[in-house]
């Protein structure tokens, strides 16, 4: 675009520095004027540029951390394998038995998402192994992956890669790098690093998984098929769509054949893999602007779902996320916003009100709300969404920041210049 900034700022006098050099980056032609001196309706060009403007931040930012919806069904998924792969390893007799006992009661309230409970008895099992058998010992790395895995469901992502590297730890020093169980453990912990981000070292340990896991197991076992469609995801962030597509359907085969799901004697846990592929499929077609095909997979998903764990289930809320991205890609604005609003109350019902997966679908309704016009609700929602970040973020978290501003920018829309710069002051203040 040939517009310079001054033009640009001069135009467009109700958006703050850093949405003028957004503007002028990637900012449609059809919101510039021809000639800048021709007087168009502020209302009008305040409409067109917010809509574009957030359809664009907001794709950008939420791609960071909206795949942190569906990594609820990847723990599940991963805890039933677990289960498989673990059963019958423990030992010394009653101790042992403790142990699970307290695993399989953590397994069972994450199936009826009571996710304190799953935290309170994933602990008791850790403190009753570490006891027993020590702090590096391969059962007491068990249960620090079920912790993680818990952790990581309850957004508490710091706590998560704590647990998740410590068993990457005790599994390489005990069982070596090369092991399958080894192999099983990058996953995990990779599945924790993309959520928060961190795509360099989860694509590494994802990598190194896979390769462990197809020269031990062969390409189309199950178990690879879980870090491949994990790996899958990972690619599909970085824009790689055809590589994704091509490893979620192997994947999904894989999961489909060795445990079927609509097979009760298949663990629950295992069964959710498909569709949790599925979805990782869908967004690759939404990413390609495949809406149908995409539509089509996210209802078989959550229709596999509601069989198995119920419409309530945490993990609902990965579906009815891509679900709106997908209504929104379409610019089916009202219907994104059922979506997401539908996530937010079974995140707060199952979880809580104040943690960071909140906080993001807050967000994202109120993005929705500003592209339909309803800017009363958008401030009340990021009210909200502030709120929640000031208590569980430190000052200067990025996501703390990014929402503000995003807060601020709604008030300059409405016209509410001194709100909104008292709410630029305190994005100074916390940096």
């Amino acid at each position: 675009m040939n517009t310079n900034k001054e033009a640009l700022r001069k135009h467009y006098r109700i958006l703050a520095d850093e949405d003028i050099e957004w503007l002028a980056n990637y900012g449609p032609d059809d919101l510039i004027p021809e000639a800048l001196d021709v007087p168009k309706e502020e209302d009008e060009l305040r409409e067109g540029l917010c809509a574009r403007h957030y359809s664009r931040r907001t794709e950008r930012n939420s791609c960071s951390w909206v795949k942190r919806f569906s990594i609820t069904t990847i723990f599940i998924g991963f805890l039933g394998v677990l289960f498989i792969g673990c059963s019958g390893k423990l030992s010394d007799g009653d101790i042992a038995d403790s142990v699970e006992k307290h695993q399989q009661a953590s397994a069972q309230a994450v199936e009826r998402s009571d996710f304190d409970a799953a935290e309170a008895e994933a602990r008791l099992a850790l403190e009753e192994a570490e006891r027993r058998f020590g702090s590096e010992d391969q059962r007491t790395n068990t249960s620090l992956i079920w912790l993680a895995s818990v952790y990581q469901a309850k957004g508490l992502t710091e706590e998560a890669k704590r647990a998740g590297e410590r068993a990457l730890g005790i599994s390489e020093k005990t069982l070596g790098p090369d092991h399958l169980e080894t192999a099983a453990t990058m996953s995990m912990l990779a599945s924790i690093y993309l959520t928060a981000g961190d795509i360099a070292k989860a694509e590494s340990l994802l990598r190194r998984s896979v390769a462990v896991k197809e020269k031990g197991f062969g390409p189309d076992h199950p178990y690879t098929a879980v870090s491949s469609s994990t790996l899958a995801d990972l690619l599909s962030e970085k824009g790689e769509y055809a590589e994704a597509e091509r490893l979620n359907k192997r994947s999904l085969a894989a999961v489909e054949k060795a445990w079927p799901p609509a097979d009760p004697s298949v663990p629950i846990g295992p069964r959710l893999n498909t569709p949790k592929i599925m979805e990782g499929l869908a967004k690759v077609y939404v990413a390609q602007h495949r809406f149908n095909e995409a539509e089509d997979l996210l209802a078989r998903a959550a229709r596999l779902r509601i069989s198995m764990v119920g419409a309530e289930h945490l993990s609902m809320v990965g579906n009815q996320v891509i679900l709106g991205d997908l209504y929104k890609a379409r610019g089916r604005n009202a219907d994104a916003e059922k979506a997401y609003r539908e996530a937010l109350r079974i995140e707060e019902k199952t979880i809580g009100s104040e943690n960071e997966i909140v906080s993001n679908l807050l967000a994202l309704v109120a993005d929705s709300c500003v592209m339909q016009g309803k800017h009363d609700a958008a401030v009340d929602l990021y009210s909200r969404c502030v709120a929640t970040d000031e208590k569980i973020f430190a000052p200067g978290h990025p996501q703390r920041t990014e929402h503000l501003q995003r807060y601020a920018n709604v008030l300059k829309l409405m016209g509410r210049t001194d709100e909104a710069a008292q709410v630029e002051q305190r994005v100074q203040e916390i940096h």
